[in-house]
């Protein structure tokens, strides 16, 4: 092992510590643009949110161990703070070996020291959780980017140095309303069969334990509801309480999401599962979720039906649902599917009782929120092709493109899916890894939260009279539809197709190409500045 000494750090190229959006794409290639090289990192958050940050360090030549040093606890005035364990450091990482990638960052792994070779960039993400009770105000610590000096002899216990910068955390006076009292159905499809194929053995991963924590992360990230991949055993009788190898038993897992406060009141979960059976389970199932006081569960059809041989499944199935649901009209049992054609929605869309709906439509998004409504169906959305290296896109779609397009639900394929590729959290035996995509989800629920807040804010202040409110209201919901190009999205998977990427996922352009990544932050706090002023209006 060779060491660092102090002669050759004095004689190393400087590298060179820059602040950039967490928005914008990661990579070794990546340099700083003009005003990114600065001292001063701050962000802006309500009480309960979580906030990320970016700190990169391009090398000049090679550095060795470097890493980012907390200096305590964020002080505000009178003796206030944020204690230091709020705040996360994690290091993005492009997993190049397991996406077969050049180097885009995807993942987040825990704190820990890294190697960075010469002309090479690499991101720190930082991700401040502002307690509950934080008092408004301005919090401020240090960061250290520092290396060790040396690996062998006098040095070892010395560190250089890279960059020290200030850090402040701006705590609003805003009590977002949570992602619960949205509304929103908020979920990530996540087949715990997958679980048993993860890297390193062949031993699922799926326990009881490990499942709360997976719901608990969901929850965490502003999970709503949940997908349940449960086939309940049938041998000599139907139980509700027997498990599978890949999947737990349907009471288990309805007790962990009590447990963990997953559901939203209100908020039916999606049972994938109902096609392998007939009346008599589902007559259990539903007989179990009275009795135990359970969500409501929508029963999922035959999956993206489009092909003939999986409409006339999807005909069959929902024939004898029919029937079923005839015979037991009290039990006002819904149907719904995920489907991922115009073709599927013309054929067999109007048996279902509510749609998932792609968002790569070849129609546009608008067309199918129109189909929607023609056939009087709710719409939730999903995205079977979103790379988790796309942190912009992820906030768009679960943020202002889902207020402005009214659905009533977002997802992602999805939450692990056996590889890293399209994994939006990769589930280690001893964490769970996320995303630089899985960050930015619960971002774009975040954005949604504050005009909500403000939504109903506004309400309010009209009622008491304040027209002048109302309006600074309704034009902050103008800048928010002309962020959003309707049919932008699926434009944007196809070009990506029409040039040859990476099935539109990884190689997928900007939703929005002349929407500045800044706008973002600023309509968010735009409603979050506004809110406080009707709040004090109310108040006087």
């Amino acid at each position: 092992m060779c060491a660092i000494g102090v002669s050759s750090a004095r004689a190393a190229a400087p590298p060179t510590v820059f602040i950039g959006s967490y928005l914008e794409r990661g990579h070794a290639q990546s340099k700083p643009r003009p005003g990114q090289v600065r001292d001063h990192l701050r962000i802006v958050a309500a009480p309960g949110e979580y906030e990320p940050a970016v700190v990169s360090v391009r090398a000049g030549e090679a550095l060795a161990g470097v890493r980012i040093r907390i200096a305590g606890e964020l002080s505000g005035e009178g003796g206030r703070v944020i204690p230091a364990d709020a705040i996360t450091v994690r290091l993005a990482d492009p997993f190049t070996t397991w996406t077969e990638k050049t180097g885009i960052e995807q993942f987040l792994l825990s704190d820990r020291p890294v190697d960075i070779e010469a002309d090479t960039t690499r991101r720190f993400w930082l991700t401040v959780r502002v307690p509950d009770d934080a008092a408004p105000g301005v919090y401020r610590t240090k960061l250290f980017v520092e290396m060790p000096m040396g690996r062998l002899g006098p040095d070892l216990m010395k560190t250089r140095t890279l960059a020290v910068l200030k850090f402040e955390v701006e705590v609003l006076p805003v009590p977002l309303v949570t992602a619960h009292e949205t509304g929103m159905a908020y979920f990530m499809y996540n087949n715990t069969s997958y679980y048993a194929k993860a890297p390193g053995g062949a031993e699922a991963l799926i326990t009881e334990a490990y499942q709360a924590r997976v719901f608990e992360d969901m929850r965490e990230h502003g999970m709503t509801t949940a997908t349940l991949y449960l086939y309940p055993v049938v041998d000599d009788e139907f139980t509700l309480t027997g498990r599978s190898a890949n999947h737990l038993s349907m009471a288990a897992t309805m007790r962990l999401l009590e447990q963990t406060r997953l559901v939203a009141p209100g908020v039916p979960v999606v049972w994938l599962g109902p096609t392998a059976y007939g009346p008599d389970v589902w007559k259990g199932v539903e007989r179990g979720r009275r009795e135990h006081g359970w969500p409501e569960m929508l029963y999922y059809a035959v999956d993206e039906p489009e092909t003939e041989e999986r409409n006339l499944q999807a005909r069959l199935f929902m024939r004898n649902l029919n029937r079923f649901r005839a015979q037991h009209p009290h039990w006002k049992v819904r149907a719904t599917t995920a489907l991922g054609s115009s073709r599927g929605i013309q054929t067999v869309g109007y048996l279902h009782d509510h749609w998932i709906t792609c968002m790569a439509q070849r129609i546009g998004e608008s067309g199918v929120i129109a189909d929607a409504r023609m056939h009087r169906k709710e719409i939730w959305t999903y995205d079977c092709m979103a790379a988790p290296v796309d942190a912009e896109t992820d906030r768009y779609y679960f943020g202002v493109w889902a207020w402005v397009a009214g659905v009533k639900g977002c997802s992602h394929w999805c939450y692990f899916d056996g590889m890293p590729r399209l994994s939006y959290v990769y589930p280690a035996k001893d964490e769970l890894i996320p995303t630089v995509g899985w960050e930015a989800v619960r971002e774009g629920i975040d954005d949604y939260r504050y005009l909500v807040t403000l939504k109903r804010l506004a309400g309010k202040v009209a009622a008491a009279g304040h027209d002048d409110l109302v309006r600074d209201a309704e034009a902050v919901f103008e800048q928010v539809k002309a962020m959003v190009t309707m049919d932008n999205y699926g434009k944007a998977y196809h070009k990506a197709i029409a040039t040859g990427g990476d099935a539109g996922a990884y190689d997928r352009p900007r939703v929005e190409p002349d929407l500045p990544i800044e706008r973002y932050d600023e309509i968010r706090h735009a409603a979050a500045r506004l809110s406080v002023r009707i709040a004090e209006a109310l108040r006087d």
